[in-house]
């Protein structure tokens, strides 16, 4: 059974940041991510950036989504000269998405960081600030009626609603908000100035 994303089955494209390949390495300036690591799909095997084959494929679930299981031989990892660069554990041990996801997530990673994809971004960065102008301002997420008619109405009359604050931000030339800064970040700038 091959797992799909909601979003793919309806023809959606997700437009959002992918977080980058975690591990050691996110948390060292050296070491091994899991896309160091070349995969061999139809043999059903990995190489590690030494040159050292895996030992067992295995297909498993997370929850209920699938994973792949990627284990190699401790007595091959404990010679290794850059064992302490790859992990801290007798051996290795990848856990990898399904073939069409893992593609698909290291596509995202290399998109994300063109020009394009940041100004498509910007875009959608812009619509959210909308949306969440709209929560804080009138409390939009939750309906202060029954019935679908008088929901609907009370949708149409916060909408004119905002309209009308934004024409009168631009009329008067009040400035676009800035992004917030939280209690403790403002501490942190306070202390470092």
């Amino acid at each position: 059974m091959i797992y799909r994303h909601p979003h793919r089955t309806r023809g959606i494209e997700v437009i959002g940041p992918v977080k980058q390949a975690g591990g050691r390495p996110a948390l060292h300036t050296s070491g091994y991510a899991a896309t160091d690591f070349r995969i061999d799909w139809p043999a059903r095997q990995v190489t590690c950036p030494q040159g050292r084959i895996s030992t067992r494929w295995s297909d498993t679930t997370i929850g209920s989504h699938p994973r792949i299981h990627i284990d190699f031989s401790g007595a091959g990892c404990t010679n290794c000269p850059a064992r302490d660069a790859c992990t801290t554990a007798a051996y290795r041990v990848l856990t990898l998405l399904p073939r069409e996801e893992h593609e698909l997530l290291q596509q995202r990673r290399a998109e994300q960081q063109t020009e394009e994809w940041k100004k498509q971004y910007h875009t959608r960065a812009g619509v959210e600030g909308s949306i969440s102008q709209a929560m804080r301002r009138t409390g939009t997420r939750r309906t202060r009626y029954r019935g679908l008619a008088k929901t609907s109405l009370a949708q149409i009359l916060t909408a004119a609603a905002l309209n009308l604050y934004l024409l009168d931000a631009w009329w008067t030339g009040t400035p676009l908000g800035t992004t917030r800064v939280s209690h403790y970040e403002q501490l942190v700038l306070t202390l470092a100035a």
